[in-house]
């Protein structure tokens, strides 16, 4: 997640007060029932601000399905079952594991969790599926010339940590992540017996990320699209969609209407979707234009942009990987900018974007 400025304070009803006391305490939350045969386990996330993935259990006649199980960790899966013995299923009970997306925080578990249900199957978007095969197929030689191409357009300077923190090993987590045997399309029902639940495509934070809707129980599963008080990063990366800013804020608009309980991945569950889409559009919108008031001034590079722009810790509060988030999410915009001809691009190493 990129560290971005701070959004308003928002009029969201908070439907987990044991989540949001949980998050602000820097406490970890228990097991909760939010509908009945709805339940979240929190599966920690060493190592990482945000701390823990809220996976959710979804029950129907005689079979269960989770979502995201979360980070690939021996105490992730020990939480993942003290999780389900709570509740009272077990792992012959599974049928299914949704994955909104694969990032490690979502997809890294579900390998520990097939080898204690090894009748489970995968599911996810099949624009995801294709994206996880090009993280696995791809060489580490090839990907880190991919990453190394990418900073230099960005104008990332040759002593910068940021070219550091990315390993050449850093393919190996999505090397265990289990391929889908269900490739979901959008507006296609989950199968699962008893219990209504269509996917709903929405991708920008990644290509194929999917929302997962039960209109019956007022619930939405966000994932990574929409969080209570953080935005996703929307960034340019080696396995992007060419223009994920575009992507995610029409994913936004295809959302908006729905006034179900948010279900989100991390922080805190609550109401009013169609709010705090409103509210991500416009923080979006003010950061395109911080981005034009800087190229008022000079043409820039995405690196000397990034650095200037608002963070809500500072470019200095900000880790190496953290770092290049900024500069992705920031790249994101530029192309979003650029394909709306309002401003050019010129160069290769670094490309220098100025008013049209």
């Amino acid at each position: 997640m990129t560290q971005e400025a701070p959004l308003p304070v928002q009029p969201l009803e908070v439907t987990s007060e044991a989540l949001h006391a949980a998050w602000y305490r820097r406490t970890f939350p228990p097991v909760e029932r939010v509908r009945e045969g709805i339940w979240s386990i929190p599966i920690p996330f060493a190592g990482n601000p945000m701390r823990y993935t809220i996976c959710y259990v979804l029950r129907g006649d005689g079979e269960s399905v989770i979502v995201d199980p979360g980070w690939d960790s021996a105490e992730g899966f020990d939480a993942l079952t003290a999780g389900l013995a709570e509740i009272g299923v077990g792992f012959d009970e599974l049928s299914g594991i949704l994955i909104t997306h694969v990032h490690p925080d979502h997809h890294g578990l579900t390998h520990f969790v097939t080898a204690a249900a090894p009748s489970a199957w995968i599911g996810m978007s099949e624009v995801e599926a294709d994206s996880l095969a090009a993280h696995q197929t791809s060489a580490a030689d090839a990907d880190q010339a991919a990453f190394a191409a990418q900073l230099a357009a960005a104008g990332v300077p040759e002593g910068d940590g940021m070219r550091t923190f990315r390993s050449r090993d850093g393919n190996r987590i999505f090397e265990r992540m289990p391929v889908p045997a269900l490739r979901l399309r959008d507006g296609d029902l989950v199968p699962l017996p008893g219990r209504r639940v269509r996917a709903l495509l929405t991708p920008g934070h990644t290509p194929g990320h999917l929302c997962f809707v039960d209109d019956e129980d007022g619930v939405i599963l966000t994932g990574d699209h929409v969080l209570p008080r953080i935005s996703p990063n929307v960034g340019l990366h080696p396995h992007s969609a060419t223009s994920p800013l575009r992507a995610f804020l029409d994913s936004l608009a295809k959302i908006g209407d729905i006034d179900h309980e948010v279900l989100p991945a991390h922080q805190w569950r609550f109401r009013g979707l169609p709010e705090r889409v409103a509210e991500l559009r416009e923080h979006h919108r003010a950061r395109l234009d911080e981005i034009l008031g800087h190229l008022e001034r000079a043409a820039s590079s995405a690196w000397d942009l990034a650095r200037g722009l608002t963070w809500a810790h500072g470019w200095d509060g900000l880790n190496p990987m953290q770092h290049w988030s900024a500069v992705a999410e920031t790249t994101a915009h530029l192309v979003y900018l650029v394909e709306d001809g309002v401003v050019t691009r010129s160069g290769e190493a670094p490309v220098l974007y100025a008013l049209a």
